[in-house]
C-alpha cells in the first residue's frame, strides 16, 4: 500500500493508521457530546439570566454558584449507515437506516442532568452582562390583610403579576439569542475538542491486536 496511511509490516514500525480503537472512539464521542452540552447550557443560562437580570445576574454572575461541571459519559458507540449509502453486498450485515432522519445518536446529545444552577463556569454566559435595574420588568402581585382579614387583592394574585413589561421582556430574550448566535455558536464549533484531532503514528504489530475493536473514523 503506498500514500500516508501505508502500513508497514513488523512488530516495531510506527505508521499513521486510519483507524482509531473503540475506547479513543467513545472518547471523542464524548467529547463532541460535552461540547454540544456546554452549548446548550450557555444558551439556557444567558437568556434566562438576562431575562431575570438583576436577581439571575446577581445569583450567577456576581456571587457565582454553580452546580456539578459537566461530565458526559463515555456510552457505547453507536452506528447506522443510511440505506441508500450501502454497497449492496454489505447490506444486512451493517445495521442500516430505515426511516429518513433516524440517526443511532438521535437523543443522546442531550445533558444527563439538568439543574436549577449552571454546570458551566459564570465566565462562560456573563460574558458582556452587567447589572441591569432599569426598566423595571414587572410588579409582582400582592394582597392586603387587616386583623387577619383578607380586604384586598391584585387581580389574578398569586399567579399573575399586577404589571408585566413584555415588551421589554422580548427584548431581553432577544439581545441574548442575538449574543448566543453571534458569539457562542462560532466559537463551539471553531475549535474542535482536543480528542477528535486526527491520531498520530499507531504502533502496529504485536500491539495492533491489543486494540480489540477499531472502527473507522
Amino acid at each position: 500500500m503506498q500514500g500516508p496511511h501505508a502500513l508497514a509490516a513488523g512488530p516495531g514500525p510506527r505508521v499513521p493508521a486510519p483507524l482509531s480503537s473503540l475506547e479513543a472512539t467513545r472518547e471523542v464521542a464524548r467529547d463532541l457530546r460535552k461540547a454540544w452540552q456546554r452549548f446548550e447550557e450557555r444558551y439556557y443560562w444567558r437568556v434566562i439570566t438576562e431575562l431575570n437580570n438583576p436577581a439571575f445576574w446577581f445569583a450567577y454572575c456576581a456571587v457565582g454558584l454553580k452546580g456539578p461541571d459537566l461530565m458526559p459519559s463515555a456510552e457505547i458507540a453507536d452506528i447506522l449507515v443510511p440505506s441508500e449509502a450501502l454497497d449492496p453486498a454489505l447490506k444486512g450485515k451493517l445495521p442500516a437506516d430505515t426511516s429518513w432522519g433516524k440517526w443511532a445518536s438521535a437523543g443522546k446529545h442531550r445533558l444527563e442532568n439538568y439543574y436549577p444552577v449552571p454546570q458551566i463556569p459564570r465566565e462562560d454566559f456573563c460574558d458582556d452582562l452587567g447589572m441591569n435595574l432599569l426598566p423595571i420588568m414587572y410588579i409582582p402581585g400582592f394582597k392586603v390583610l387587616v386583623q387577619g382579614q383578607e380586604i384586598f387583592r391584585t387581580p389574578g394574585y398569586p399567579s399573575k403579576p399586577l404589571w408585566f413589561n413584555e415588551a421589554e421582556a422580548n427584548a431581553r430574550v432577544e439581545r441574548a439569542m442575538r449574543h448566543v448566535w453571534e458569539r457562542y455558536y462560532p466559537s463551539t464549533w471553531r475549535k474542535p475538542p482536543a480528542s477528535s484531532s486526527p491520531p498520530g503514528p499507531t504502533p502496529l504489530g504485536t500491539s495492533f491486536r491489543a486494540w480489540g475493536a477499531a472502527l473507522k473514523p
